[in-house]
Order: C-alpha cells, then structure tokens, then sequence
C-alpha cells in the first residue's frame, strides 16, 4: 500500500504558508513608516525579508534560523528597552511601543521552521498566530499615530486579506493529521472580502456614534514640520521669495459662511520697524487667553468707552446665540509648521480648536497677532470667527487719522533711505489725483505701486549704494510683494499716515469638490496696513494681480484635486471628528428622521413601481445564482469537477475501461488507500442524482463536490506507482 507525500501542492505551500507572515511584516512595517515618517522601518524590513529568502540557502541544515532559547532572549532585550525609554519622559510611548512590537515580529518572523510545509508543532502554530497578533496591535498603533490619508488603503488591505490568511492557516492546522493537504477552494477569498466589507460597514457606524472624549490618550507623533520662512520676529526683503515657488501646501481653509467681496487674506505677523533692509517687529505681548469649553474669547480693544470694544463685544454676544449673519467662520486645517502663528481673516475674535488636540494657551501682542504658547508638531484644526467688515466709501473718505503707536510713522536710521526723495515721489503722485482724505491718499500711492511697477520673483542685481527699497521703487521698478508692501508702507510714513507690514497668505487654489481653498507657500504674501481712527486698520495690497493669475492653473476637477478633497475629508471626518461633529450628525439624523413621514406622503405615483421592478430584478439575480449553484443541466455540465478528475487519471496513464463502471473504475483506482469509501460514496451520490431521476438536497450537493475535490487532490500528490493495475 503506498501513500501520498505529506508535501502539499506548490501553490498551497508557497502561497499559504509563507507568504502569509510575509505579507502581513511587510504591511504593519509600511504602517509604521507612513505613522512616523521613517524609512529606517522599511528599510529593515526590506533586510529582514531577504535574510528570511536566503537562509535556506545559507543555512540548509538549519531546522530553526533561531532557536527557541534565542529569540525568547531576544524579545526580553527588547522589551527592557522599552521599558527604559518609556521611563524616559522625552520619549514618545506609542513610538517606543510600536518600535518593540516591530523588533518581536521580525524576531518572530525568523524563528519559524525552514521547512513550512512540514508537520509543524504545537508550538510553532503558536509563532503564526503570535505574528498576525502583533500585526493587529501595530496596526492599532499606527492608527493612533497615523494621521496621513494612505493609511485608508493599508488598513482596507489589512481588512481584505487578514481574515483569508488566517482562515487558509487554520485549515492548515485541520488537516496536518490528514494524509493529504487540499488547497483552500478558489471562491474562499471572494468570501473572506466580502466579509471583511460587510465587517467594515458597523465599524465605521461604530466610529461616528461612539461617545467623543475632550482628550485623547495619546498625542500623535511629531512629524516634520513644513519650514516657512518670513513669519519670525524680523524678516529680511528676500525671505519670503524662498517659498513663494514652492507648492507644498500650508493649510486648508473652508468657509463655514459667505467668504468677503473682498480679496482673501490670511493674516500672519506685522511688522513696523525698518532697519538695513529688514523689518522688525516691536510689539509685546497684551493678553494671554485661557480655553473655556475648546474656545478662546479674544478681543482686539481692552478700552471698555471706545466704540470699538462695544461693538466687539456685542459680535461676542452674538456668537454665543449662535447668530452668524456678521461673522465669517473659516474651518482651517493646518500641516505642521514651524510658526506657532495662528492665520485668519483679521480680526479673529473667536478661536475654537477642533479634534482632540491638547489645548496650549494662545497669546495676543500689540499687533493683535495670535500666538500659540507651543509648536503643535502634528496636523491640526480650528474655526476662527471674524467680523464681516463693511464700510462705506463715505465714511473710509470721512475718516481721520493719527497714529496709535510713534513707530507707525519712524523713519529708518539708515543713511541709505532718502526720506525726502520718497516725500517727493508721493506728493508728485497726489497731485496728478483728487485725493483728498488719508483713505484716497492711500489708495492712490496704491494705485500708482500697482499699475506702473511690475512682479517678479527674479531680482535684478543691487547696486549697493541705496537701499533696495529705493532702488526697487526708483531704479529696478520690478520685484516681489514684500517690495511693493515695502515701498508703500514708507511712501505713507513719508507724508505723515501711520502704516505697517504685514504678511500671510493671500487667495488661494479653490476645490469645487469640497468647497475650500487649497493654501500652498506659493500663496505667501505681503501687503501694507493703514490705520484710520474711527475704524481701525485696513489692508492696502499695492502688487500687481500678475503674480496672482499664476495660482488656479490646475483644472476644476483634476486628479490632484480629487487627491486633495480625500485628504481634506480624511482630516475633517476621521482625524479631527470630534463631539461638536457628533452632535451635528445626530441633529442632521433626527431631522431626517422627522421629515421621512413627509417624504412617504408626498412620494411620486411612479415611486412603487420602480420599487416593484427593482424587487423583481433581484428576485431574478438571486433565481439565477441559485440555478447557477444547483443546476439541472447534462452531468458533464453540472460536474466540471468529475469530468476533471477522470481527465486528469486519463493523462496519468488509467483511463476508464470502455466496459468499465464507474464504481468499478473508482474501486480499481482507490481501492487499496484510505479514501475508498470516500470514492464509493461519491459514486453513490453520483448514482442517484444521475440514474435514481432525485434531485439532490443542498448538503447532497456540497458533500459530492467536497468528495470529488478531496479525490482530485489526492491524486494530485500521489505517486504514480501507487495505482493498482
């Protein structure tokens, strides 16, 4: 009596078997470098993989690569390094941790038996399921850390595949008492797939209905931060034109509300004072404000008589009754930066941090410029509430000025800046103009800056003798925004109008897939400010719009907008969901639910009848799988599988007699191995449905096909000899 080897078919023992903790290393490592942004993860397991491809060869009679003893030891080393850095205070935990469950795994990975498709021990099927242990809990932590959109497809991957990998393992571990090894059936993974689908549908409920905490346990990790030059405490002419060809993108903003008629400019720092061509900022810090509720209360005014306070304070009142008619809202989504400088619409009197993002304290100077008292070293969100200012030509005509602070109106030190020359230039201005108050003096200096200078990044070179300034303004006539602010801010200090710089980001790439604008470093800008006395200051923008019709090049609906709309969903629904979130998707459920009855009344006649066609169709799809799996058609059709097992003993040299039963061929072939009632069974079964003119029940149906199967894949790993001739 011969019988079979105990090597399983090819496909089952490379696909399987080794494959599978292949797979799965390689997807928690690519999970880890997309969480922490380092390669160091890939590359190691990219080593790891090929020492595990070339061991068999370096080492043939190696059982183990590593015994038992030496990984147990291993694995205590690395978890006292663990346990070392989490004392470590400076340390991030779930890094660490994820650092420790990635030293297990490829520890693990090369601990198991050279030879998989050999009879494993008890203890060795341990290793397997340890190995998509540890994958499971780095995926979880890569989630917690993960903020990055290519996460999704890892994770849905992991979804799809893990279950059938497991699945195909335990089928393994069913028949290694067996003297045969079947592959899993080909629809195996169909199902798997579609139950990992279904699997994820009360997932993602569970997600979005689960109760949101204020804090989240763990902080993500600190990612690199995206260098923006021009926003520290003094600047130089040129440091903004480092990023003004970059496109990286800053921020996203979306506007809860009708955005401004006005250009879109997000304020960043101000500046006042200019010495040997750089500006710097004077201004000290004013008020510190104190989160109540995930939102500050900040005011621009502390003089309870002037108008100014009383009106921001009734915008406050309005805000807290939840009345946004003068108020725009912008939902900003930040990358990590390396400015604690907090962007809006000026001015921001109402700032509310989204997510669980631990709340710093925000800081406010004499510039009303915001401040975060820390970097935050991850993504992060907020929605800055700003008035909607609208004023008449009339009253910006009527307006007076005087300057709030001496350094509004200071001229540079520098021997290089003629003040008078500037004096000249603007007075020569205004008298080809009718302008009569500050606001048209202003706007005609503006004008004048805007339509007779021309932008450009590429900078002709400086003489030296002046100031580039006054070169730019009287020699060169072309450069970049922070000339053209540069200039003007000086052009008004030289008659007296109190003035400043301030730089941010201006407009923007707007995406009409969701609705908000894509801010990029391209989009950095610098404008001038005037200050008025009875309205406060107002931005004066003199650069030309040449350097602006550069910036909504991409089309409408392209790939990289389709990109970036997922990205921004990914942020705004999954990373920063928060409980204000939650509860507007309760409030959104609740009215739909009230209005479903309306909706039932008022419904079209044609309504049921769509509904009755759509119910037959399915009916018809589901008729014609179930014909499709219980056929009545000829038993060659109905049985592929039969017809392929005598296939195959036809070309191994047995052929069916032509005056052969086919009890008698199945007892001739099988007759002497453990699967000889199996083969009369299935003959019986085949009897009865083909000559005893009975349909066969469900179970009937499966048990001859597993019959017909488990014989196929017998024959396949049987030696030819073994037949009985």
């Amino acid at each position: 009596m011969h019988y079979p080897s105990t090597s399983p078919s090819k496909l089952s023992q490379t696909l399987h078997l080794e494959v599978a903790p292949l797979l799965t290393f390689l997807l928690s490592a690519t999970a880890l470098f997309l969480a922490s942004d380092n390669p160091l993860y890939l590359l190691t397991a990219g080593g790891v993989l090929l020492l595990f491809k070339m061991l068999p060869t370096l080492l043939p009679h190696k059982k183990y690569y590593i015994e038992k003893n030496t990984s147990d030891t291993l694995i205590l080393l690395a978890l006292l390094y663990l346990l070392s850095s989490v004392l470590k205070t400076n340390q991030d935990i779930l890094l660490e941790l994820a650092l420790f469950l990635f030293m297990v795994q490829a520890i693990r990975l090369l601990a198991l038996r050279k030879e998989l498709y050999h009879p494993l021990e008890e203890q060795r099927y341990r290793d397997y399921y340890q190995l998509y242990t540890i994958t499971i809990a780095q995926l979880a932590v890569a989630s917690a850390l993960g903020i990055k959109l290519a996460f999704l497809p890892l994770f849905l991957c992991f979804l799809l595949t893990s279950p059938y990998l497991l699945l195909v393992f335990h089928l393994r571990q069913e028949q290694e008492g067996q003297k045969i090894f079947c592959p899993p059936p080909a629809k195996l993974y169909k199902t798997c797939a579609i139950a990992g689908i279904i699997t994820l549908l009360p997932t993602t409920a569970l997600f979005w209905l689960l109760p949101r905490y204020k804090q989240s346990l763990f902080t993500p990790p600190k990612l690199r931060r995206t260098n923006i030059s021009g926003f520290s405490e003094n600047i130089s002419l040129n440091d903004i034109s480092y990023i003004l060809q970059s496109p990286e993108v800053v921020m996203r903003v979306q506007f809860l509300d009708p955005p401004p008629n006005s250009p879109l400019l997000f304020r960043g720092n101000v500046y006042d004072i200019y010495e040997n061509q750089q500006w710097f900022s004077s201004a000290n810090s004013k008020n510190s404000y104190i989160p109540n509720h995930r939102s500050y209360r900040i005011y621009t005014s502390w003089n309870r008589n002037s108008p100014k306070f009383y009106r921001e304070q009734k915008l406050q009142q309005e805000i807290d009754q939840k009345n946004f008619s003068n108020i725009i809202r912008q939902k900003i989504f930040i990358n990590p930066l390396n400015t604690n400088i907090v962007f809006g619409l000026f001015p921001i009197l109402r700032l509310e941090i989204l997510g669980q993002t631990p709340l710093p304290t925000l800081y406010q100077d004499t510039h009303d410029v915001l401040r975060l008292q820390k970097f935050f070293p991850h993504p992060w969100g907020y929605i800055a509430y700003s008035p909607r200012l609208q004023y008449s030509l009339e009253k910006l005509k009527k307006s007076k000025t005087f300057s709030p602070k001496a350094t509004y109106l200071s001229w540079p030190k520098n021997t290089k800046l003629h003040k008078k020359r500037f004096q000249k230039l603007a007075q020569k201005i205004l008298q080809q103009s009718p302008a009569k108050s500050p606001y048209e003096k202003a706007i005609a200096l503006e004008n004048f800056l805007r339509h007779n200078y021309r932008y450009t990044l590429h900078l002709p070179n400086t003489t030296g003798k002046i100031d580039p300034i006054e070169e730019f303004l009287f020699l060169h006539k072309q450069g970049h925004c922070e000339y053209f602010a540069s200039a003007l801010v000086l052009l008004l200090r030289s008659i007296q109008l109190p003035a400043r710089l301030v730089n941010g980001f201006r407009g923007g790439e707007y995406n009409h897939l969701g609705n908000y604008y894509i801010i990029r470093q391209k989009n950095a800008h610098a404008w001038a400010e005037l200050f008025l006395g009875n309205i406060g200051w107002i931005p004066l923008d003199p650069t030309p719009p040449s350097n602006r019709q550069q910036q909504n090049t991409t089309s409408p609906f392209s790939l990289t907008h389709w990109l970036d709309y997922l990205r921004m969903q990914w942020m705004s629904k999954v990373i920063q969901y928060n409980k204000e979130d939650q509860q507007n998707l309760f409030q959104y459920l609740y009215q739909l639910l009230l209005t479903t009855p309306d909706l039932l009344l008022n419904i079209s006649p044609s309504t049921p009848i769509l509904t009755l066609l759509l119910i037959i169709i399915c009916a018809l799809l589901l008729w014609k799988k179930r014909k499709k799996l219980h056929p009545t058609t000829s038993p060659q059709k109905q049985l592929p599988q039969l017809q392929e097992l005598l296939q195959q003993l036809a070309k191994q040299g047995h052929p069916i007699a032509a005056n052969e039963t086919l009890l008698e061929f199945v007892q001739r072939i099988f007759g002497e191995t453990p699967l000889k009632q199996d083969g009369i069974h299935m003959v019986k079964l085949y009897y009865l449905w083909r000559f005893g003119q009975k349909k066969l029940t469900p179970n009937q149906w499966d048990t001859l096909h597993q019959l017909i199967k488990k014989l196929s894949c017998y024959q396949q790993n049987r030696p030819a000899s073994s037949v009985s001739s």
